[in-house]
């Protein structure tokens, strides 16, 4: 995900540069280079400049407000999320803390503080250990 102008900038000269690079190979005048080894470089060239195309594709749809994003008032209900589904799994704090390695009695000053005082790495790994299937 492209985060700021700079990288907006820089990506669409990446894609650019891939652009050229793509149009060389498709020429055929790059010498020396078995059939096979050309066809793969073509398939990486046009893949990446998908995958750069879709970032600043996505960079200028959020941009120009083309793009709806998710309501900020989520984040307000993150901890009530968060309980809910360890309730929900029929989980304790005490599983919960070892479904994700961390020490049980910080789950429960995370829950006590409504996880303000957790990272977002540490939600993360949270969220996921709540969301797994095959625990």
């Amino acid at each position: 995900m492209i985060k700021n102008e700079r990288q907006y900038v820089r990506t669409s000269k990446l894609l650019a540069e891939w652009k050229a690079n793509l149009d060389l190979l498709r020429s055929g005048t790059v010498p020396k280079t078995p059939k096979w080894l050309l066809e793969e470089q073509l398939v990486a060239a046009t893949e990446e400049i998908k995958n750069l195309q879709s970032q600043i594709d996505e960079y200028e749809s959020i941009r120009s407000g083309k793009r709806s994003l998710a309501d900020l008032s989520l984040v307000d209900g993150l901890a009530q999320l968060l309980i809910g589904w360890r309730i929900q799994r029929h989980w304790t704090q005490r599983q919960l803390a070892e479904k994700t390695g961390i020490h049980e009695n910080q789950i429960q000053k995370y829950e006590n503080e409504d996880y303000r005082c957790a990272s977002l790495d540490t939600i993360h790994r949270i969220a996921e250990a709540l969301q797994d299937k095959a625990v």
